[in-house]
């Protein structure tokens, strides 16, 4: 699979989103139901009997809880500190009951002092939420702490690891919370707890690929109980509910969780991450920026009809230190993970930026379009911003969300963004419009919409930037639906003069043999029909959209010395394991090395010289290949000067060793 075949999956995997069970309004915090509306000074809540009992039979334990319990033991008062998502809340349930901690209650409150004598009840628990660290004074912590030894009481203070330092009057009180659970552990033990671990273990097996790694303990604890309701259990049972009841269940915890993030800034690098989770950070953060600036300064980059460039008012300085990445990347629910990605020039390292859920960019993405009407002109400008962007990723990302958005409002997004970009002079921003028809034609029902379109900037009189995405959209959207039309649509359009649309040909008949092997037998049969045919155009584009298949089209097979990948042209390796292509392909070499772009066929067939370099399977088959086309004295002339400058530095290396095994396969051809 090409590269750019790879990425284009990624981004759809990415932004349609692949996950049924995932997330949840607090994480992986259980979301608990108190009775009564709390008085200020009147008596406190107390925890819901039903998420007590959860805790109490079907808790998971993080790592290192065992010295949390130990910490709660040597005091009366911990401070939980914890990311969101991983289940602060739970986890002060717990410790208190393992204390033997009873009633329990729940505190809200910036500080200690809410906590006051007439309040606490004897060998009572209390979890408190909202805590201001800044407040967290020692004399009262210190206080509060003496009077719940004396009852006995006890009580766990809820920190969010983005509120900021712990000041040092706090900080002997202060543990973080470990790493969650598995999802899958979390599941099994609320099955268990249910309905028994015979039936939970069979039942998990059933539905464990439903579930996401980042999946909420409430959500957990919630599908546990719906299974068990719903007699999931018995053989035979319906599960197909699973995936509508956790679009629902989503799409509200998105609503909540959006609406209540802290600032723009924050609600920008959400919506990025949307478009390009599990890309680098800087990536992600660089786009949000943009999206930011676009945002408040309307004005930047606009000139008024004089050629003199607007005024705005400057935006109010912010203190660039105010919020950590680790803070900001906690509150929108992601998490950042060192990997390794590849480039053109190698791999390289990098820290990759995803949400927890992988149903949350489709989310995010919905939200933002369906419910913010007054940003929706800026997100529109925003996408044709980054349809620019030097990045082949990002400019696939932004085509895919704008493909998502154009199955659900086709007429707007094809007018106002698509067909903007099908007319550019730049070939990324045509890309870009190829890419975001894919997604209308082949997962939004709108095919025949989409090739209505296509035909229409295949006219002869269209432009020549229209029938260049037409082009290419008919290898990215119609090929992947129906390849036959796709190969008759390009060769209408492969009687053409401009280049442009002769490399869109050669790129779309490229990706429609990428995407399923099966196609080279009529993909390259219509390139040896246009070049032996009579219109001289069409003769033409053949040889562009041979060579465009020729350098474009890689194939790893793993090396017989020890394993590592090799990259083989495609069609030499079709040439070299299915005798029945070898004459097809090795007859296009000869068209290709005698015809009009005989430079490009030198260029070209140097580069899979330069391929084979360092592999002598690689070599021997270039070399029989070299032998087959070589028909005639030009031909093999053409073959031995061409390895005779391999070795001279007209190659982007020198290749000696593939000249060898050329001029050896010439030789013995004779």
């Amino acid at each position: 699979m090409s590269a750019t075949n790879q990425m284009l999956r990624q981004a759809r995997a990415s932004i349609r989103g692949h996950a049924h069970v995932g997330g949840g309004i607090a994480g992986r915090d259980i979301i608990v139901h108190y009775h009564g509306v709390p008085q200020p000074g009147g008596p406190l809540p107390r925890i819901g009997a039903q998420a007590v009992a959860a805790v109490r039979h079907a808790y998971v334990a993080p790592d290192g809880f065992a010295d949390l319990t130990a910490a709660l033991a040597d005091r009366h008062l911990l401070i939980l500190r914890a990311a969101a998502g991983q289940g602060a809340e739970a986890a002060a349930i717990r410790l208190l009951l393992l204390h033997e901690a009873e009633p329990l209650y729940r505190v809200d409150g910036t500080d200690l002092t809410g906590l006051t004598g007439d309040r606490l009840v004897k060998g009572a628990g209390y979890v408190l939420h909202g805590a201001d660290p800044k407040r967290l004074r020692r004399s009262d912590i210190e206080s509060l702490d003496t009077r719940l030894g004396e009852l006995p009481a006890r009580l766990v203070v809820i920190l969010p690891a983005q509120a900021g330092p712990v000041g040092p009057d706090a900080l002997p009180y202060v543990r973080d919370l470990g790493r969650a659970p598995d999802a899958t552990a979390i599941l099994r033990s609320h099955l268990a707890w249910r309905m028994g671990t015979a039936a939970a273990t069979a039942l998990l097996a059933r539905v464990k690929d439903a579930i996401d790694a980042g999946a909420a303990c409430q959500e957990l604890a919630d599908l546990a109980r719906t299974l068990h309701e719903k007699g999931a259990a018995e053989p035979g049972a319906d599960l197909a509910w699973i995936a509508d009841w956790r679009g629902r269940r989503t799409a509200g915890e998105i609503a909540v969780w959006f609406d209540d993030l802290d600032d723009l800034p924050q609600r920008c690098l959400a919506i990025s991450l949307a478009l390009f989770n599990g890309l680098p950070f800087e990536t992600v953060n660089a786009a949000a920026t943009r999206l930011r600036r676009r945002i408040t300064d309307p004005g930047r980059g606009q000139r008024d009809g004089t050629d003199i460039r607007l005024v705005v008012p400057a935006p109010a300085l912010t203190d660039p230190f105010e919020h950590t990445r680790t803070g900001r990347v906690d509150r929108i629910r992601a998490s950042i993970t060192p990997t390794t990605l590849p480039a053109w020039f190698g791999d390289t390292p990098a820290q990759v930026m995803s949400y927890r859920d992988p149903a949350y960019p489709p989310a995010v993405l919905d939200r933002v379009w369906r419910e913010h009407d007054d940003v929706r002109p800026t997100l529109v400008e925003w996408f044709d911003d980054l349809a620019g962007d030097p990045s082949e990723q990002v400019r696939n990302r932004v085509a895919t969300a704008v493909g998502v958005l154009a199955a659900r409002a086709f007429e707007y997004i094809l007018t106002t963004v698509i067909d903007r970009w099908a007319a550019s002079e730049t070939a990324a921003r045509r890309e870009a419009a190829a890419v975001a028809l894919h997604e209308p034609a082949n997962e939004g029902g709108l095919y025949e919409q989409v090739l209505q379109v296509l035909r229409a900037w295949s006219q002869p009189g269209a432009t020549v930037a229209r029938r260049a995405t037409a082009a290419r959209a008919y290898g990215e959207s119609v090929g992947a639906a129906d390849p036959v039309q796709a190969i008759a649509a390009l060769q209408y359009l492969a009687d053409c003069e401009d280049e442009a649309v002769r490399y869109a040909i050669g790129r779309s008949l490229a990706q429609l043999m990428d995407r399923d092997e099966a196609l080279a037998v009529p993909v390259l049969t219509a390139v040896c029909r246009w070049i032996t045919g009579t219109l001289p155009q069409r003769r033409r584009t053949g040889y562009r959209a041979f060579l465009t298949i020729a350098v474009g089209l890689m194939t790893e097979v793993p090396s017989d010395t020890d394993g590592s990948p090799v990259r083989w042209p495609s069609l030499l390796r079709m040439a070299d394991r299915d005798p029945a292509m070898l004459p097809s392909i090795a007859g296009l070499w000869h068209a290709a090395l005698n015809g009009p772009l005989w430079e490009d066929a030198h260029w070209v067939f140097g580069l899979w010289a330069l391929s084979a370099e360092a592999d002598p399977l690689l070599r021997a088959a270039l070399g029989r290949l070299a032998a087959t086309v070589a028909q005639d004295g030009r031909t093999r002339k053409i073959l031995r000067q061409l390895a005779a400058d391999w070795t001279t530095g007209k190659n982007p290396s020198p290749t000696p060793e593939t000249a060898r095994a050329v001029l050896t396969a010439l030789s013995e051809r004779r």
